[in-house]
């Protein structure tokens, strides 16, 4: 008897959950950011009906990855890739992702890399000049609408960094749909932290950590000033082996800002839905 109860309430939960998330989408359209398992390393895919777009690339070895989960969501072109800055767990899948996929426009930030000749960034450069994308070069800000989701992306103003020169020139991008809005802040370490503090930081309901969780003094001022709902750190499963990253300083930071929901792409791919104001919902993918 106890046994049929329970299978009758977990049906009941069931069709709840499938009743909202259709009711959500009748009020508006859903996007979706799909945040894959890459290791130490960044790639988002956003789709939001036939609009996609994505940041940063992963390594050159993630791409077939990469490739392979276009494939899976029917992805066949994308409207916007977004490079957040020139390390190669970034840009290094994107010579092989610019060759495969149509692209509208490609977005980067306005810098040279430190190191101009590494392996990731020549593909990349020569990539695109194959291609013959559009290359969008933000130095401040560039403001645009995919599907109808707003894009704010911030530069750093033209200001060069003379300690951790290209992670603080990061890109970051806010994203704003149906009243909530996305973070995504690239790698910017301390020095650009403390600027972005100094000018005034926007909310966000959800935040992927900068530089894949990597510990520095100004990210407990910046996570209060930020107030997310919700975080995500793209990291290895060997993150907590790494003296330098104090990975769980920064989940038991964030858990004790009673945040509901903090994920790690090691665990599996995750799914950020956001189909309607303060309607937030997290899939992960456990393979």
């Amino acid at each position: 008897m106890r046994r049929r109860f329970f299978c009758w309430l977990l049906l009941a939960s069931l069709t709840l959950s499938l009743f909202t998330g259709c009711e959500a989408q009748e009020q508006g359209s859903t996007l979706t950011a799909d945040i894959l398992k890459i290791g130490k390393a960044d790639c988002t895919l956003f789709q939001e009906g036939e609009t996609s777009y994505m940041i940063d690339t992963g390594e050159a070895e993630n791409a077939p990855r990469i490739l392979e989960a276009l494939k899976e969501k029917n992805v066949d072109h994308l409207d916007a890739l977004i490079i957040s800055h020139f390390d190669k767990d970034h840009v290094g899948g994107a010579a092989q992702i610019l060759e495969a996929v149509k692209m509208e426009r490609v977005i980067e930030p306005d810098y040279t890399p430190e190191n101009p000749e590494a392996e990731a960034y020549v593909s990349y450069r020569q990539a695109l000049e194959k291609c013959g994308v559009a290359v969008t070069k933000v130095s401040d800000k560039l403001e645009l609408t995919l599907g109808t989701a707003s894009l704010t992306v911030l530069g750093t103003g033209g200001r060069a960094y003379a300690k951790n020169g290209d992670n603080n020139a990061s890109l970051l991008v806010y994203i704003t749909h149906e009243g909530n809005r996305l973070l995504f802040a690239g790698d910017v370490e301390k020095q650009r932290i403390q600027d972005l503090l100094s000018a005034g930081v926007t909310s966000c309901d959800f935040l992927k950590v900068p530089h894949h969780g990597r510990y520095n003094s100004a990210l407990p001022e910046y996570f209060q000033a930020l107030g997310m709902k919700t975080a995500a750190i793209t990291c290895s499963n060997k993150i907590n082996k790494i003296p330098y990253f104090k990975g769980f300083f920064i989940i038991n930071f964030i858990k004790k800002m009673v945040i509901f929901h903090v994920f790690h792409p090691f665990h599996g791919n995750f799914m950020v839905i956001f189909a309607s104001k303060n309607e937030l919902q997290i899939f992960q993918n456990k393979k």
